[in-house]
């Protein structure tokens, strides 16, 4: 084989190893109750920290003003007749905000459930910014779990987001 053919083969292999490589590989980056990772395309997830396993996140694909995702996983809620209610609580117990989210809207992607936020996205985030706790309750016909989500450090997390993502 040629010495260029040996070269652009291992151009090649280098540069589709680069490809399959990991896009969502970054630091995380911890604001208190929060988690901040951006990838190498510039998707930031925003993790909250929940001790049981499940998984409440904010996904902001590439580009400060690119639409928020929901990402949810709570074990039990697998199955198509289940949903998801959102109440964020402000001072004094008020909801600032309230949303069911049947989960046949989403889509399943291996660990989670992946929701598009759409028109409900700028009062969510106003929301978090001024409230003081979330709650995510899964609903499964009669059975619900509850789940307490800090938003300590969730302002810090979108500003790290908004910086990171220019």
């Amino acid at each position: 084989m040629p010495k260029s053919s040996v070269i652009v083969f291992s151009a090649l292999i280098i540069f589709f190893a680069a490809m399959s490589a990991d896009v969502r590989a970054g630091p995380i980056t911890t604001f208190k109750d929060w988690d901040v990772k951006c990838g190498n395309t510039l998707v930031c997830d925003m993790y909250a920290k929940v001790e049981s396993g499940d998984i409440f996140a904010l996904r902001r694909g590439t580009g400060a003003n690119a639409p928020l995702e929901l990402l949810i996983g709570l074990d039990y809620t697998r199955a198509e007749d289940s949903k998801f209610k959102l109440v964020v609580n402000g001072q004094g117990q008020d909801n600032l905000f309230e949303l069911e989210i049947p989960v046949s809207s989403g889509k399943w992607e291996e660990y989670f459930w992946a929701f598009s936020l759409d028109k409900y996205q700028d009062k969510l985030l106003r929301a978090l910014i001024t409230g003081n706790k979330l709650i995510l309750q899964g609903i499964k016909g009669e059975e619900e779990v509850s789940l307490e989500i800090s938003l300590s450090g969730v302002i810090a997390s979108l500003l790290y987001v908004d910086d990171s993502q220019g």
